[in-house]
């Protein structure tokens, strides 16, 4: 529908009257009057074109103050965001690095009962034998750094709110590591459950292991292990060698994603003002 003259003059003089201060108000106010009074056309129109160019001016301005605050809405959500990311990814961190201590520990046991003789004679005359070799058969770990942030960010498409892209792609490359090591820790676990286990079920009495470990001394253990001929026995030493190799691949990983972790977390840092 098309606007009379009329009608459109009155619109524009709605939004003035909204939008300017009242002195202005007046003023204008008191120019049309005179313009009119006078039967000026060629000065009402002038004022009349004025009037509009002030109105798109006002349009423009107030679009533009939208425009920021909608910048800054983002801005602020986006270092919220972050800052709950690093958060997150410091604990990461803290829990990656105890995991690589205990991969560490855990080599270290199998490297040693899979040694010489004389490093093993040396366990078997410690009093804590049965636990050392507990440990060295039983554990494993099977733990990931948790990033709740960045998955609920995946879950719910959120990821572009976070405006670097190089930063977005070092987090999808630390996501994927942590998939690779999930992965890998799956298939030994998988491989613990299917073939190593079956260390403690037909190579060794296993009673004394949990008897020192779990401290439980109401439990009569039976015969002791002789661990020096256990260790001579070869599917013994393969499933342990299996075991071993294992922890090395889940070890390399780990480091990996722990230096991974230390670079995000610069990244981070460097963006949260």
């Amino acid at each position: 529908m098309v606007l009379t003259r009329a009608c459109f003059a009155f619109r524009v003089r709605k939004y003035i009257t909204e939008s300017l201060p009242v002195c202005m108000l007046k003023f204008f106010r008191t120019i049309r009057k005179k313009f009119i009074e006078e039967d000026n056309v060629r000065k009402y129109l002038l004022y009349a074109i004025g009037e509009i160019l002030l109105v798109v001016i006002g349009i423009l301005i107030a679009l533009q103050v939208n425009t920021w605050n909608e910048i800054r809405k983002i801005a602020n959500e986006e270092q919220a965001i972050l800052s709950r990311l690093l958060v997150d990814l410091e604990f990461a961190k803290t829990q990656s690095e105890s995991f690589i201590e205990r991969e560490n520990e855990d080599i270290l046991r199998l490297k040693a009962v899979l040694g010489g003789q004389q490093g093993l004679t040396e366990i078997i005359q410690q009093s804590n034998r049965d636990q050392f070799f507990y440990a060295a058969v039983w554990d494993l770990s099977f733990d990931v750094p948790v990033i709740i942030t960045y998955t609920d960010l995946q879950n719910s498409g959120d990821t572009g709110k976070i405006q670097n892209s190089r930063l977005r792609s070092r987090l999808s490359e630390m996501g994927l590591k942590i998939l690779m090591l999930e992965s890998i820790i799956g298939d030994r676990l998988s491989v613990h459950q299917t073939r190593i286990d079956n260390i403690v079920e037909y190579e060794i009495n296993y009673l004394p292991l949990l008897v020192a470990e779990k401290n439980l001394t109401s439990i009569q253990p039976g015969n002791a292990n002789d661990y020096l001929q256990i260790m001579q026995k070869q599917n013994v030493r393969n499933l342990l060698g299996i075991k071993l190799d294992l922890t090395l691949i889940v070890l390399n990983l780990r480091e990996s994603l722990d230096r991974e972790l230390a670079q995000v977390i610069e990244m981070v840092q460097s963006e949260i003002n």
